[in-house]
């Protein structure tokens, strides 16, 4: 509840994934276009390249660096990820992007990487 009264995008991913890779590469310049509307973008790593979870410390440095990567960036697991429609996270495939709005509830869910998609989504939920 810190983040509450911001924007969250919660970016699932896996160091894997070249969609990931490619969400990655913007992922600083969407902390950096939405800073003034308070857009947190957290990037929660899931697996490294060997599928090992979570990711240990060197890694999420790693992407931090690798990326440019100043926002967040945090090990998850696959523990988060749902096993039934009522708990975890609805993660289906790679990237998945969650957006909460600012009083913490999902406004949108996208699915697979598209950045003019992303930015649709923060545009819309910003002019509400």
């Amino acid at each position: 509840y810190d983040s509450y009264g911001s924007i969250i995008i919660l970016d699932f991913s896996t160091t894997w994934c070249g969609y990931c890779q490619v969400a990655a590469s913007t992922a600083q310049e969407f902390q950096d276009r939405y800073s003034s509307n308070n857009l947190i973008y957290v990037t929660i790593l899931i697996e490294d390249s060997y599928g090992n979870t979570p990711p240990d410390q060197s890694i999420l440095s790693s992407w931090s660096d690798t990326f440019g990567i100043s926002a967040p960036i945090i090990a998850g697991s696959r523990d988060m990820i749902a096993s039934s429609e009522n708990e975890g996270w609805g993660v289906s495939g790679w990237p998945t992007f969650f957006v909460l709005d600012e009083d913490l509830v999902i406004y949108d869910i996208q699915r697979g990487y598209s950045d003019i998609n992303l930015a649709n989504i923060v545009d819309n939920l910003i002019s509400q």
